[in-house]
């Protein structure tokens, strides 16, 4: 249910509503919403790949496609943050797509798919402890 929220099933909704409808949209549906994203973020980051905008920190990119890529990839960016941010995010998304990929030299599949989902929450986890850990070690 979390990575359906985190990954932007129903987002096209108001927050309260998307929550409400992932927590009574059957497990089956959702599975099938989670791969069908999983599918379009795979195949947008092999294009963005191609295109080598993890070389050129997605200058070439319009602020809109660069908005569109993190929303539609999970990434924690807030509407508050600069386009710099926002670029630098999807960025060090693509380069760690990339180095995940020359060390598979296999073939994508399913298994890889829902790494690419799952990356942009695990990234933010942690980060979120590495601050609560340096916050804790300030205070000691």
């Amino acid at each position: 249910v979390k990575l359906c929220l985190s990954i932007g099933v129903y987002q096209q909704m108001p927050e309260w509503m998307s929550k409400w409808m992932v927590e009574f949209t059957p497990s089956v549906l959702l599975r099938r919403q989670v791969e069908r994203i999983s599918e379009i973020v795979c195949h947008d980051d092999a294009l963005l790949l191609e295109e080598g905008h993890d070389m050129n920190n997605c200058q070439l990119l319009t602020c809109q496609e660069v908005n569109d890529a993190c929303l539609m990839r999970g990434l924690r960016v807030s509407i508050h943050d600069s386009d710099l941010v926002r670029r630098e995010c999807l960025t060090n998304h693509l380069k760690m797509i990339a180095a995940v990929k020359r060390k598979m030299r296999a073939p994508i599949n399913d298994g890889f798919k829902l790494f690419t989902v799952h990356l942009a929450p695990l990234r933010y986890h942690l980060k979120v402890i590495n601050k609560a850990t340096r916050t804790a070690a300030q205070g000691e």
